[in-house]
């Protein structure tokens, strides 16, 4: 199963791999007001808080946006970010995966990787005048036993 990250322009992830939070990787901005700190390492407990390995876990999709002019803001993410993508199966296979979470909407839950929902996601739902870019949309953290998803397995989708 190909699972789905957006990652900035620039990076590093096709020499070094897509790194997690803990191992450095990703921008603390979105967590500032949720961990009410500015500190990584504080981000880090927080993000422990909620739930177990969130700290060393890749946020993904089961598909990538559909930018059918239901948004802006996601043509703007989408243009922002380059499309990677890598299968599963092939990190489940190499004893990478120590857990996999789901976020649907306010759920929050633990689920095997035969119970990943791959329907389709609802974009529509996604609104930049009320605020909501992601909350709507099922993602999946998938929490490493690793530092790193090795570049061996991952996939540019896009870089346009």
């Amino acid at each position: 199963m190909r699972l789905y990250h957006y990652a900035p322009r620039q990076n590093s992830i096709l020499k070094e791999g897509l790194g997690t939070f803990k191992s450095g990787y990703g921008d603390p901005s979105p967590y500032y007001r949720r961990a009410k700190s500015h500190d990584r390492e504080v981000i880090i407990t927080w993000m422990e808080n909620s739930f177990k390995g969130r700290s060393h876990a890749i946020s993904t999709l089961t598909e990538p946006i559909k930018c059918d002019g239901n948004d802006p803001m996601l043509k703007l993410f989408v243009d922002n970010h380059i499309l990677i993508s890598f299968d599963l199966d092939d990190l489940i296979r190499d004893n990478m995966i120590e857990a996999i979470w789901c976020q649907d909407g306010e759920k929050l839950y633990q689920v095997a990787a035969s119970k990943i929902d791959c329907s389709p996601l609802p974009w529509g739902k996604c609104n930049q005048r009320k605020g909501i870019f992601f909350k709507p949309i099922r993602h999946y953290f998938i929490v490493l036993t690793t530092k790193v998803v090795h570049p061996k397995y991952i996939k540019v989708e896009n870089i346009s």
